[in-house]
């Protein structure tokens, strides 16, 4: 009976970074292919508009809980006098 080779730390980190770049270069190919869509890169954004509404309000409430004081932001175009 043979037995097997456990793989080594470096072998094992080799394998992780292949997989990540196989990883980033399908989301890459899926990033220009939604870029050249418009309908879909409509969408997108109206639900990227969508995600950053939902995490203010988070942000909100921890701004509350912790105590810190909120952050004001000028509007743009308006000067303050």
């Amino acid at each position: 009976m043979a037995t097997l080779k456990q793989p080594t730390v470096a072998q094992m980190k080799a394998e992780e970074q292949k997989w990540q770049a196989q990883t980033d270069a399908r989301t890459l190919a899926s990033a220009e292919e939604i870029k050249t869509d418009s309908g879909r890169m409509n969408r997108a954004k109206v639900q990227a508009r969508q995600m950053v509404a939902e995490e203010q309000k988070k942000l909100k409430g921890l701004q509350k809980i912790s105590g810190s004081p909120k952050k004001t932001t000028k509007k743009k175009g308006s000067k303050k006098k």
